[in-house]
């Protein structure tokens, strides 16, 4: 997932290809002066900086209301990533007229399927958001949803076929290669749990979505739920229900609209379980593809919920598919046939940016108007990488495991997989079976003609698979990224679940744990090094939903109760950080005792700033001022616990240790 706005017209399109939306619109598209008025951007751009771990903005009531407190309470940050978006679209269309006209058939949309009786829709959040920050609806709206192109532009569509004639594939018919998100669910037989264990790593790069908070929602007449980076992460709710969503690809450019209702907020707050949502999106094998919930961009979205039900479900604008554990696992078209894998079953699934049902086989890394299959070869290898993790695992996968599959700095390749492959390996050469160059092979493409830049050599001569294995880059197992040394030739810098290339990073990853209702949250890469983070500190906090008993002590107030339950957390982590500095022997007074223990110093002065605004909250006059002092409280929270961890003998570590002492609900 990605939203981040470039300057070149092929990096516009790409990230309009990357992008999942929301729908909605002001009536008519009508735009007023005001609506030009920079001044209506009213932020310190050197003072918007994405903070070093997660806040969390908690918010309750309508759609509406949870909208308009979502812009009282991080107004800077909800205005700095609507700045951005404006004028990012507002390039895209040449003029901010076209950007607004270009929403226009998407409000009725999405008042019609992101609706509630009760608690109103999408159009109501975005109102409200709008009326508390100041800002007009149609800035607003840009926040919330992309309509960067209605199609993708194939041949015909720019010179009556002519790039087609020509065999030029040129940048403004380019399909996205999504180099970025991937997902893991476990649970059966792979966990030793009934419920699901299930993560996604967000590869946002430098974009709006670094600003934006967690948003930790709690509708009048729906489930309480955590959106893990503001209106298009990845949800969980209070019943266990979770969706874990990774982008996808393109299986039809003629077709596939790129605007679309991203529904994710909507299942979590009204879904109890993941075939609730199926029923909400329609089951491609038994609704029409009229009754569709009309989420027309295109991802994967990995659900599963507390029984143990848990599917990949593959969307396009056109073509869906369920993918359940034991399904083939189609993997690409090569010149020998379908490279697959069986009935292969372990009670876990994987998501990176391509499909595996036989019907989304066709999905366009290229473009599929000039006959070109797709192949994915980061997000082949991050399958991989992650996929061997959990079987290696198998029968004891936790939230420990998950986490070291998805940050993990190398590259897994099988052995059991061969490509015919062309030895020009630069930005896209890699794994690209041999058949879908025919006619192309004698050099009538060019680099420059395909992606548009700089390279201008033919294509040489396709390698055989034996001579594929030889190859370093090629060679089966582990591959350590970091150690071989940093490229910006092969893709490899992509092949790792955590990337370490310039633009891609991971900007958060979540994991949630159905059958104790807690979220993980890490905020920018785990290797800080590599972070688009400023000060990252690489380490995960725990948010977990309030049980009945506790939610019961605290009248009825569920975000108190589960406030209450992050001080343990965090009390615990200090506690065991002071234990792993203590039995080390750390001098306080040496260089690496000042680091160490001014993290803990860190994490101490929070929890007393979190306790100060939890009892403001507390005994605020009203519901706007409470909610604001618990959305403080829990972002200080979530900050001690990443920098007491810090202190930690292991500080990524995700399973605490309490020894004996067995923490309880205060």
């Amino acid at each position: 997932m990605k939203r981040k706005w470039l300057k070149t017209t092929a990096a516009l399109l790409m990230t309009a290809a990357m992008t999942v939306a929301f729908c909605a619109c002001d009536g008519g598209g009508k735009v007023s002066v005001e609506d030009n008025d920079v001044d209506r951007f009213d932020f310190d751009a050197e003072k918007t900086v994405p903070t070093e771990t997660q806040d969390v903005a908690v918010l309750q009531g309508s759609w509406y209301e949870m909208g308009y407190q979502l812009g009282e309470q991080f107004p800077d940050e909800v205005k700095a990533a609507t700045a951005l978006n404006v004028a990012g679209q507002t390039e895209f269309w040449g003029s901010y007229e076209k950007a607004v006209k270009a929403y226009d058939p998407y409000l009725e949309m999405a008042d019609k399927w992101f609706m509630n009786d009760k608690d109103g829709g999408l159009t109501d959040m975005i109102k409200g958001t709008a009326d508390s920050t100041g800002m007009s609806f149609n800035d607003t709206m840009m926040m919330y949803i992309d309509a960067n192109t209605d199609k993708v532009r194939t041949a015909e569509d720019i010179g009556k076929g002519s790039a087609a004639q020509s065999g030029k594939v040129t940048a403004d018919v380019q399909a996205d290669d999504q180099r970025d998100c991937s997902a893991v669910l476990a649970w059966g037989k792979a966990t030793g749990t009934k419920g699901v264990i299930g993560a996604m790593k967000a590869d946002i790069g430098y974009g709006d979505l670094n600003y934006v908070p967690t948003l930790l929602c709690f509708p009048d007449h729906g489930n309480a739920f955590i959106s893990t980076h503001g209106v298009f992460g990845s949800v969980a709710n209070e019943k266990g229900f979770m969706i874990q969503s990774p982008g996808g690809s393109v299986v039809d450019p003629d077709q596939t609209y790129r605007v679309g209702i991203f529904p994710h907020m909507y299942l979590a707050a009204y879904c109890d379980t993941t075939q609730d949502a199926i029923d909400v999106l329609g089951d491609p094998d038994k609704t029409p593809v009229d009754e569709w919930w009309p989420t027309t961009t295109d991802f994967n979205m990995g659900m599963g919920d507390a029984t143990g039900d848990a599917v990949m479900f593959e969307i396009t604008g056109t073509e869906r598919n369920i993918r359940h554990c034991g399904d083939d696992k189609y993997i690409s078209k090569t010149k020998a046939g379908d490279a697959m894998v069986n009935n292969e079953t372990s009670d876990y699934l994987v998501a990176a940016n391509w499909y595996m049902g036989e019907n989304m086989l066709f999905s366009s890394r290229l473009n599929s108007a000039f006959g070109l299959d797709e192949l994915w070869p980061d997000g082949l290898a991050r399958y991989w990488s992650e996929e061997k993790v959990l079987q290696d695992n198998d029968g004891k996968v936790d939230v420990e495991v998950i986490r070291k599959a998805l940050s993990n700095a190398n590259y897994y390749l099988r052995d059991d997989y061969t490509f015919d492959c062309f030895p020009d390996w630069d930005y896209y050469g890699t794994f690209v079976p041999n058949e879908i160059y025919e006619g192309f092979e004698n050099g009538s493409i060019k680099r420059s003609d395909y992606y548009g830049d700089s390279w201008t050599e033919e294509w040489g001569e396709p390698l055989t698979g034996e001579e594929v294995q030889a190859t370093k880059e090629f060679s089966s197992g582990w591959h350590n990224v970091q150690k071989e040394g940093w490229s910006l030739i092969l893709d490899n810098s992509y092949w790792a679940p955590e990337p370490y290339t310039p633009e891609d990073k991971t900007g958060l990853m979540n994991i949630f744990d159905s059958n104790t209702k807690e979220m993980y949250l890490l905020k920018g890469s785990a290797n800080r090094a590599i972070s688009n983070i400023p000060e990252s500190t690489g380490t995960f906090a725990k948010i977990a939903f309030a049980d009945k008993d506790s939610i019961k002590g605290t009248g009825g107030d569920a975000a108190k109760a589960m406030l209450e339950g992050m001080e343990v957390e965090l009390e615990m982590q200090i506690w065991e950080a002071a234990r792993d500095l203590t039995k080390a022997g750390v001098d306080p007074d040496s260089a690496d005792g000042q680091v160490l223990y001014g993290y803990l110093d860190t994490a101490r002065t929070a929890i007393y700033q979190a306790q100060s605004y939890e009892s403001k909250g507390f005994s605020a006059a009203n519901d706007s001022a409470r909610l604001k002092d618990y959305s403080k409280a829990m972002s200080k929270y979530i900050e001690g616990q990443c920098y007491a961890k810090l202190a930690k003998n292991d500080p990524k570590a995700l399973k605490v240790d309490f020894g004996k002492f067995e923490a309880t609900e205060k």
